[in-house]
């Protein structure tokens, strides 16, 4: 993942799943999608990519994503638009 993608990424996050006081309800009550405080990431000066992205919710504990392919980048937005409550 490039640091262009990475920061378009962030960007949906911040709209879509972050946890500020602006879209936190809309987000997690009125919409039920995950939400998150701290997206944590492994980055390697090598290359300038973005290899590993961890979503947390204020725990050591989270979801972890490997991103090596367009298909893995494509799996984290799908994961981030999942409900949490099914119809």
């Amino acid at each position: 993942m490039t640091i262009k993608q990475y920061a378009e990424l962030l960007e949906y996050i911040f709209k879509n799943n972050g946890w500020s006081v602006e879209t936190f309800y809309e987000n997690s009550a009125e919409k039920h999608r995950r939400c998150f405080k701290y997206v944590d990431t492994a980055f390697d000066s090598r290359d300038g990519k973005v290899f590993k992205i961890t979503f947390r919710n204020g725990t050591t504990e989270g979801k972890t994503f490997r991103v090596e392919t367009e298909a893995d980048i494509e799996k984290i937005y799908a994961w981030l638009d999942t409900t949490l409550v099914k119809d």
